[in-house]
């Protein structure tokens, strides 16, 4: 089984920076949230942080945020992989990206995430999981998936 982590940064509750990714290939012009794959020797948190730096490209601001900052909202769990949600409120971090893109080529940009426009644009259902983050839960909510 693969883990993987998913991160979506609030700049207040209705809204949040997203990533046009441009890759992997099924991915490809959707929004989601800053993530990837969790290397053998991480935590799902410590992943979460290096992709932040890796994706949002500024060791200045993002090292302002603390491994205790980001918090595990959901897991969602498929036969073939893991993947372990994550959120933050920090407009500092919306600020610095909204607009830009990354070193690969990809668009970051905040978005009040629940309107019918954008929730078009996303990958799959991370609509669902906006709603989820939006309702803080005091721990990890368990979902489970079937493969495709």
């Amino acid at each position: 089984m693969r883990n993987y982590v998913v991160g979506f940064v609030f700049e207040k509750p209705s809204r949040v920076l997203l990533v046009r990714k441009k890759k992997p290939s099924f991915m490809v012009g959707k929004f989601n949230g800053i993530g990837g794959e969790i290397e053998p020797d991480e935590t799902p948190v410590i992943a979460m942080m290096r992709e932040t730096r890796e994706e949002v490209q500024s060791d200045l601001r993002v090292a302002q945020i603390h491994h205790h900052m980001w918090a595990e909202f959901a897991c969602v769990r498929r036969p073939s992989a893991c993947i372990h949600c994550f959120s933050i409120l920090n407009s500092a971090i919306t600020v610095l990206a909204d607009g830009k893109e990354n070193d690969i080529g990809e668009m970051m940009r905040v978005f009040s995430w629940n309107t019918p426009a954008v929730t078009e644009q996303m990958f799959d259902d991370v609509h669902v999981l906006l709603q989820l983050a939006a309702l803080h839960p005091t721990r990890p909510v368990d979902i489970y998936l079937e493969d495709l």
